[in-house]
């Protein structure tokens, strides 16, 4: 019995001797995270960029900010946003941005058939993702939206409003 026990005391040491490492925590950083006061402006804006492909609205991604720079990313479709605002004394804004959205493109191969006797070919249909993007500097006036890139089929509009005091609603 003395044995049982101090077999079983054995291996109940070994077992929490061989517990596991804690999994270490990733962390996100991300950056500007605490702004001064002095970087905000005395109004909060919204800044608006709308994409379409043959006229038909594919996504829309709105920001309110009440702060120079400015940054989304969205994953359906994956479209990166990002930019910085500068109201000016004559009421418009100057906006700093850059963008970059992957598209879907399909590819179509076709191989001829081995030498089997059989005339033809074997089509295949894939999708490879390009990158469309864009960056510059545009001075808007509040609330009249602006293409700021096309290509082929597919339109980027910005717009940028001023929120009325209080807050209101987005879109």
């Amino acid at each position: 019995m003395k044995t049982s026990l101090l077999i079983l005391a054995a291996l109940t040491s070994a077992a929490l001797a061989q517990q596991p490492q804690a999994v270490p925590v990733r962390r996100i950083n991300l950056q500007n995270q605490s702004p001064q006061l002095s970087e905000a402006f005395a109004d909060n804006y919204l800044v608006t960029l709308s994409v379409t492909e043959n006229e038909k609205a594919l996504t829309e991604v709105v920001i309110a900010t009440a702060r120079p720079e400015f940054k989304a990313d969205s994953f359906d479709p994956t479209l990166v946003f990002s930019g910085s605002l500068a109201p000016l004394e004559d009421g418009t804004v100057l906006v700093s941005y850059q963008l970059a959205a992957e598209i879907a493109v399909p590819v179509t191969t076709q191989q001829s058939l081995p030498a089997s006797g059989e005339p033809g070919a074997v089509k295949t249909t894939s999708i490879q993702y390009k990158t469309q993007s864009a960056q510059s500097q545009v001075r808007l006036k509040l609330g009249e939206p602006l293409n700021v890139l096309r290509t082929g089929q597919r339109t980027y509009r910005l717009t940028v409003s001023k929120l009325p005091a209080g807050g209101a609603k987005a879109h």
